[in-house]
């Protein structure tokens, strides 16, 4: 018995693996959607990139000094300054969470296996990228006490574009790494590694995940910059890296 014509070219679509031309339109479609949703989702990301989601004043008030929780006092009392300052008095809102932030925040800037410079160096870059401006008047402070100087600071803005040796360059290119895409490619890696040990690749990579962190809480919470420290420098205020990542 012999197929219809529509049978016949139904046949011939199956039987030669040959899209029928309504599935072929169908998959047009399709494709037209799917291209146009993925570049609003990109447009929109883009968007949120850019914009700058700093709060514009304080969300969660530092406790006052009368009020500090038994361990935050006891710091204050060993080292005075650190218990004033506006990280410590609004972490302090939460004892638990700063309990265990601290222990390993201390690991980070106390006991890590990084040179000191390069620790610093690397927070004031991520600092830079995350718009946290608090984390930036803290660390330029402590960069210079460990000996990085006030041009090598002002480089940090230009990351791996700035008057850097090799090394330094490779350090800056894998922070922005880490921020963009949240690991170090594997060019970078070699060069970072070939002055580091293992221990100190790892300490690096959780050097620029904790003032990540940081800089979120930061910057969300509102913590303003404390009396006699300073912000981002006034001529710097218009990089693109601080408008947009």
């Amino acid at each position: 018995m012999s197929n219809r014509p529509g049978q016949r070219a139904g046949n011939y679509y199956r039987n030669k693996e040959v899209q029928h031309p309504w599935q072929i339109r169908t998959d047009f479609v399709r494709s037209i959607l799917f291209w146009s949703l993925l570049a609003v989702s990109l447009s929109m990301g883009n968007q949120v990139m850019a914009g700058g989601s700093s709060a514009s004043g304080p969300r969660i008030l530092p406790i006052d000094e009368q009020d500090l929780p038994e361990r935050v006092k006891q710091l204050k009392n060993t080292n005075p300054r650190i218990a004033r300052l506006n990280i410590i008095r609004t972490m302090a809102r939460h004892p638990e969470l700063h309990k265990a932030w601290s222990k390993f925040a201390g690991y980070i800037i106390r006991n890590s296996t990084l040179p000191d410079r390069d620790r610093e160096l690397a927070t004031l870059r991520i600092g830079w990228l995350c718009k946290a401006e608090y984390e930036w008047s803290q660390h330029t402070v402590m960069a210079k006490a460990v000996g990085v100087t006030e041009a090598e600071i002002e480089q940090v803005i230009l990351g791996a574009e700035g008057n850097w040796n090799e090394f330094d360059k490779a350090l800056m290119t894998a922070v922005d790494e880490l921020h963009s895409s949240s690991s170090i490619t594997d060019v970078t890696w070699r060069r970072l590694s070939s002055h580091y040990s293992e221990h100190q690749m790892m300490d690096f990579v959780f050097t620029v995940g904790q003032y990540t962190l940081v800089s979120m809480a930061l910057n969300s919470f509102g913590v303003e910059i404390d009396e006699g420290y300073s912000g981002f420098p006034e001529s710097s205020k218009d990089e693109p890296g601080l408008t947009a990542n």
